[in-house]
């Protein structure tokens, strides 16, 4: 009898040693899991923002391209406002923001001495 009642104490400390593993281990997964995700969404948006910002980058050289034009055929007025509205507006790095702000100065220059 008493070998019985020491089997069943056994079998139910080993039933919940079982149980703890087994927690143990879906917690550990839920975390990876979780870490997983995160990861995956700061990558979904700094890549998206990257993305952008070379969209806009592209897109402001063929602006600079159609200035430069602009300047060969004599239209300043129409040189000097595409010329102003040469900004970067993206938030991805303000070294890139500067240096469209310098580009900007610069073909304003231009257009001015090209007036002269």
């Amino acid at each position: 009898m008493r070998d019985k009642q020491y089997e069943q104490e056994r079998y139910k400390i080993n039933n919940k040693e079982k149980y703890k593993s087994n927690e143990n281990m879906r917690k550990l997964i839920s975390s990876v899991i979780a870490m997983l995700v995160v990861i995956v969404l700061c990558v979904l948006v700094f890549g998206s923002a990257y993305v952008r910002s070379i969209k806009e980058e592209e897109k402001l050289e063929a602006k600079i391209d159609e200035i430069m034009i602009d300047i060969d055929n004599r239209n300043y007025d129409e040189a000097y406002i595409k010329a102003n509205s040469l900004h970067y507006t993206s938030d991805w790095s303000n070294e890139i923001e500067d240096k469209w702000d310098n580009t900007r100065k610069a073909l304003l220059e231009k257009i001015e001495q090209a007036e002269k």
